[in-house]
């Protein structure tokens, strides 16, 4: 090229020697050309006085740049310049990598009015000075081992230097490929090539050219695949969303060229480049060949710490953990403590010993380390806290839990490099649904709440997550009181704010996520977990006492269920959850006092096959009860009784029987109400609520009969017959109050366990009165009083002590004990002034007509039997 350039130069008309002083003067400018004073044979003596006294090429370089520089064309009194000389000169700067003094010998080519061919050639070199110039500020700095080791790409200074690439364009322009010499219109052509792909401007073919026009100018190599390189890699990460097949083309070019960049004589940071092609072979999953990439880095080498750091990671994607684990250790063996990269080694070392030895307590250390010694390391924190709440040495320690999760969580969790959203999701949820298993209902709705106020009120995960936990501890209370018991109103409204909570979440589930089920799961699927929500939402819903609300989301279920049955073939659990919908309607219908919907729902659910028809019946048995229809209600009783049931009998099986004994009860059969309350009695635990309000129906059922007998001896019309009744009714009086008797002492025995509420405090009462009354009829007119005496002791300031004193009166008399019956009106009367008229309101009797009543009681030898 040189020659080629001297040899076009000599072909040139020769310059008088005082033309050429007055342009430049004698200025020496590089190691092997200078500025002729005369003419160019003065070069060649030049040139044997460098030989002679050896001067370096560096100092020569700056020596000429200085001279170059200071000498400016208007100093020059009209010497005249050898441009081929200068020319030649910045050729052979920028092919030794001096591309600044090249770029300002032809800058002073530029700015002067030089020859064409010689200007070309300036612009041209200038223009490879540009191109130098920003790869050194184009992704120079960038951390290949960050960026590449992290599943999505990332580069900080993601822009092109619009300004440089607008240089650049100018200078390819003056760089007239049609004036340069031949041999240097190749690399012409590559450099304009080049920066129509900087410029998204490049024919389809660019590659193939590109590597063509690289055969031919083999200095250009080194720099050419450098830029290749990142330049792949900057389109991977600034245009993800293309079709999989051109990230994959980009992925495979960029390691086509980071192999080609391995082979050439010269690299400027070999150590990185190799670094970066073996996180780009693991990219392409040949982890045996980044493994031997990375081998060749030696010990001393400055990069040898991110070698073992590759290393250990193509091992680790391998699911090689005792490799992974081999790599890491040496590393954490050499490097300082204060390594950049030390807080990512930590994280992973712990789950190889998680994953690879199951050593629980070895990850725990590494990661309390990582927490303790790098506090800046906020992505590697937010990993170890998350994963660190997993281990089962956390198992049941809620808070400490929770306190980690919300320290990760607080932290950045979007690109989260070690655990992505999805990641920390799941693992979110593999920790939800122990506690859920655990029945650490709150712990698991505060989880969800702290998801939700992390991911956004978007996170159907986390509404999910709540909903469930707000209705299975709901689902306790619900329980309490199905069994009977009566929940307190502070119990009462926590209940119900839970179900409606929950409601609300499920509810917003469906609304903002039916197209993702759909598209994720198929048409049918879909529709299957939304009918499911809908169903789960409506009982949520029920059970909060939103009936209307219920109502909707129920009948918006059946309806798509209907849709979906329609396109299916019989199936046993779409009718199930039909059967199932279509009870819960009926009782909401019911709830709302609406009969007739009830009945037509219930109707319904009844014909369908499926497990719930025992709890259809009953439903439908409860509705014709209230609708006063007792023969239809007692058929679908009996309906229930005639099911075959499994060894767990459902507990509508045994409200059952109590529906029958009840409705007895209303018939007045009290003997055969009697019966059917026993056998539901047998089963209930002892001590469940239940079974003390059915004890209570079976003595009073026993009371009553008792009663009934005694009119029938009363009007029977030979003496057998009123001694048998009379029998009869001393034997029910009898078992009447040993089942009351009974009752009062186990509601006793567990008022001591614990205070007793609501129904309970009703029955204890209430059984006190009639066991009373039983003795009464009994003739043990003693304990009669005895009782009454001692409830209205009890219930000194209610009414229920005036009515205990009134009653007391009765059984005084009957023992021919005037004077205590004429004591207990007195105590009668000292109640009724501590009570208002509002208290008295049951008795139908206003406080004037009370004491009036009184006084005639004093008045009177024999007082009524019969209560006011």
């Amino acid at each position: 090229m040189k020659k080629e350039v001297l040899r076009e130069s000599g072909e040139q008309k020769r310059e008088p020697a005082v033309e050429v002083r007055q342009a430049v003067g004698p200025v020496q400018v590089s190691g092997e050309s200078t500025l002729a004073e005369l003419s160019p044979s003065a070069s060649l003596a030049s040139r044997a006085w460098y030989h002679r006294w050896q001067i370096p090429v560096f100092l020569t370089g700056l020596l000429t740049l200085a001279l170059t520089l200071w000498y400016q064309p208007w100093r020059m009194w009209g010497r005249a310049a050898n441009w081929a000389a200068l020319a030649e000169q910045a050729l052979a700067l920028e092919e030794k990598g001096n591309y600044a003094q090249a770029r300002h010998l032809a800058d002073a080519i530029l700015a002067h009015e030089s020859p064409e061919r010689w200007r070309a050639v300036a612009a041209l070199v200038r223009a490879g000075a540009l191109l130098t110039e920003l790869d050194n500020a184009w992704l120079a700095k960038v951390d290949w081992l960050t960026v590449l080791a992290m599943p999505e790409l990332s580069l900080p200074d993601i822009n092109l230097p619009r300004e440089l690439l607008q240089q650049i364009g100018q200078a390819l322009r003056l760089a007239d490929p049609e004036t340069l010499p031949p041999e240097l219109r190749s690399r012409w052509a590559y450099r304009k090539l080049w920066w129509q792909v900087l410029e998204t401007d490049a024919p389809a073919d660019w590659p193939q050219r590109i590597e063509q026009l690289l055969q031919e100018n083999p200095l250009e190599r080194p720099r050419a695949y450098e830029r290749l390189v990142r330049w792949r890699i900057y389109r991977l990460a600034k245009e993800p969303q293309r079709p999989s097949s051109e990230l994959d083309g980009d992925w495979e070019a960029a390691l086509q060229a980071s192999a080609r960049l391995l082979v050439q004589p010269f690299i400027p940071n070999e150590s990185v480049a190799r670094i970066r092609h073996a996180l780009l072979l693991i990219r392409r999953q040949r982890l045996a060949e980044a493994r031997e990439t990375v081998s060749r880095l030696a010990a001393r080498d400055p990069h040898y710490s991110d070698s073992l750091y590759v290393l250990g990671l193509a091992w680790f994607i391998e699911q090689r953990y005792e490799e992974a684990a081999q790599a890491w250790q040496r590393l954490i063996a050499t490097a300082p403590a204060d390594w950049v990269r030390m807080p990512q080694v930590l994280y992973w070392l712990g789950i190889c010993h998680l994953r690879e030895k199951h050593n629980a307590d070895e990850a725990e250390r590494l990661w309390l380390q990582l927490l303790e010694r790098y506090p800046q390391a906020s992505r590697e924190r937010q990993a170890a806290l998350i994963m660190l709440a997993t281990l089962p040495n956390y198992t049941n320690q809620e808070s400490k839990v929770l306190t980690m999760l919300r320290e990760a969580l607080h932290l950045q969790t979007v690109e989260n490099p070690y655990l992505s959203r999805g990641e920390i999701e799941t693992t979110l949820e593999t920790i939800w649904q122990r506690w859920m298993e655990q029945e650490q209902f709150p712990g698991a709705q505060q989880l969800a709440r702290l998801w939700l106020a992390t991911a956004g009120k978007e996170a159907v995960s986390g509404k999910r997550w709540l909903a469930l936990a707000l209705a299975r501890e709901a689902d306790r209370l619900w329980q309490r009181q199905v069994e009977g018991e009566e929940l307190s109103d502070q119990e009462t409204t926590a209940l119900r704010a839970a179900y409606r909570e929950a409601g609300q979440l499920l509810e917003e589930v469906l609304n903002q996520y039916s197209t993702e089920l759909s598209q994720a799961d198929g048409a049918n699927t879909s529709q299957s977990t939304r009918i499911h929500f809908l169903h789960q939402a409506a009982l949520c819903y029920q059970r909060a006492q939103e009936i209307p609300r219920a109502i909707r989301l129920l009948e918006q279920g059946l309806a798509e269920l209907d849709k979906l049955a329609a396109t299916l073939r019989q199936n046993s659990e779409l009718d199930a959850k039909r059967q199932d919908m279509l009870v819960q309607l009926g009782e909401c219908w019911h709830q709302l006092k609406l009969p007739q919907k009830a009945l037509e729902v219930l109707q319904r659910a009844v014909l369908v096959p499926g497990p719930h028809r025992v709890r259809a019946y009953y439903q439908l048995a409860l509705v014709l009860m209230d609708a006063g229809k007792l023969e239809e209600a007692e058929r679908a009783i009996r309906e229930i009784l005639i099911i075959p049931v499994s060894a767990q009998e459902p507990p509508e099986y045994r409200k059952a029987m109590s529906a029958l004994g009840h409705l007895h009860f209303q018939r007045e059969q009290y003997e055969s109400a009697a019966d059917y309350l026993d056998k539901a009695i047998a089963r209930y635990p002892p001590d469940a609520t239940p079974t003390y309000s059915l004890r209570f129906w079976l003595a009073e059922c026993y009371r009553l009969a008792g009663k009934q007998e005694d009119r029938k001896a009363v009007g029977a019309d030979t003496e057998t017959r009123r001694q048998f009744h009379r029998q009869q009714k001393r034997q029910h009086l009898q078992r009447a109050a040993k089942e009351f008797d009974t009752l009062n002492q186990a509601l006793l025995a567990r008022q001591k366990k614990q205070p007793l509420l609501g129904e309970l405090v009703v029955l204890l009462r209430e059984s006190r009165f009639a066991l009373a009354d039983c003795y009464f009829h009994l003739g043990e007119y003693e304990k009669s009083a005895q009782i009454y005496e001692a409830l209205g002791h009890e219930y000194e300031r209610q009414l229920a002590g005036l009515r205990a004193w009134f009653e007391a009166r009765r059984s005084y008399l009957a023992a021919g004990r005037s004077e205590d019956a004429l004591r207990a009106i007195d105590q009668a009367s000292r109640v009724l002034q501590h009570l208002r008229e509002e208290d008295l309101a049951p008795t139908r009797m206003t406080r004037q007509q009370w004491i009036q009543f009184l006084e005639e009681a004093r008045q009177n030898v024999r007082l009524p039997d019969l209560m006011p």
